[in-house]
């Protein structure tokens, strides 16, 4: 047994597979740690505008997590009541229930 040494080689195809299942790998972990990020960050982008009229800049912008009549209300009076305007935009997904 002595003066024989093993040889491995990998064909083309072999190494093409390992170089995708690494790069699946990579891409999975890098959306497990990412997916916190995102979780914080969730909800739907929200311009405030000062009056009734929808033009002009946004007084500010904001991610409002939750839609609700109780948002717009805390909205009103952190401006004392005054007149506002508030455009969303985002995407709503929802969670689908299987029979």
């Amino acid at each position: 047994m002595t003066g024989h040494r093993a040889r491995l080689r990998a064909s083309p195809f072999a190494l093409a597979v390992a170089g995708l299942f690494m790069g699946a790998a990579l891409a999975t972990v890098a959306i497990l740690f990412d997916h916190h990020r995102v979780l914080a960050q969730s909800g739907l982008s929200a311009d405030y505008r000062t009056g009734a009229a929808w033009d002009g800049a946004p007084e500010f912008t904001t991610i409002d997590n939750g839609i609700s009549a109780e948002l717009v209300r805390r909205r009103s009076r952190e401006r004392n009541g005054s007149a506002f305007t508030v455009t969303w935009r985002g995407y709503v997904i929802a969670p689908r229930r299987d029979q």
